[in-house]
């Protein structure tokens, strides 16, 4: 599902391309990256602030169909967690808009104060847990999944890390959480037997409870010492 690839995106057919952006510093160094970016900041509506998103179409100059820009807010403020979730709402994003195959510009690491390796797993782990559709118990499908996510990366970073790709596209944890919003499988709840169902146990009285009342099991032993009304008798 997540690949790495080195392409000069002049040359290549994108249908969507997603472009982070920081608000106050530079973090790409691919010139026609740089040019979209330059574009998307100069609309009034797009800062680079976090969570803030624009979408561009058929920029000139490229064979992209649309460019879409997410937020990061202040570089300095940014660290790996922040690009995962980016990473994770932005593939969440795209699903819903039937978005088949997705383009992500990665950003230059020593930009960020990150190395290489943190920054790529960072956002390879957003998104294969933002591209997973709890949709088990639906029986009409509204979103898909992506099929193909390719990270532009400079050719180097496409042989080094190849393997990371690999490891964390194949995570069965992350790839095919149970319930929605989890990275780990939740195991099956098991039947009670019939006879332990609809059955209750009244616990004993204490010696120094208030007329009228009964205590009950509490959540918590700072609880321990409360009492509730007792029903009337019937």
């Amino acid at each position: 599902m997540i690949h790495l690839a080195a392409i000069d995106l002049k040359r290549e057919k994108i249908n969507t391309l997603l472009i982070p952006v920081c608000e106050d510093s530079s973090i790409h160094t691919d010139a026609a990256i740089l040019a979209l970016v330059e574009s998307a900041l100069g609309l009034e509506e797009f800062q680079g602030k976090k969570d803030q998103e624009v979408i561009l179409y058929n920029p000139p100059g490229l064979s992209v169909e649309r460019a879409l820009f997410r937020g990061l807010g202040k570089a300095a403020k940014l660290d790996a967690e922040g690009l995962r979730q980016m990473a994770g709402k932005s593939l969440k994003r795209c699903a819903k808009m039937g978005v088949a195959r997705l383009w992500v510009a990665v950003p230059h690491a020593v930009g960020l104060s990150l190395d290489a390796s943190c920054l790529l797993t960072a956002l390879l782990e957003g998104a294969v847990l933002g591209n997973h559709v709890f949709d088990r118990y639906k029986q009409e499908k509204e979103t898909k999944p992506l099929a193909r996510v390719d990270f532009l990366v400079p050719a180097e970073h496409s042989r080094r890390f190849q393997k990371l790709a690999a490891q964390i596209g194949s995570k069965p944890s992350a790839a095919a959480p149970s319930s929605p919003g989890t990275g780990s499988a939740r195991p099956p709840m098991k039947k009670l037997p019939s006879s332990s169902r609809g059955s209750s146990r009244r616990l004993p009285k204490r010696a120094d409870s208030p007329p009228g009342c009964s205590r009950r099991p509490s959540c918590s032993a700072e609880n321990s010492g409360h009492y509730w009304p007792s029903a009337p008798a019937a």
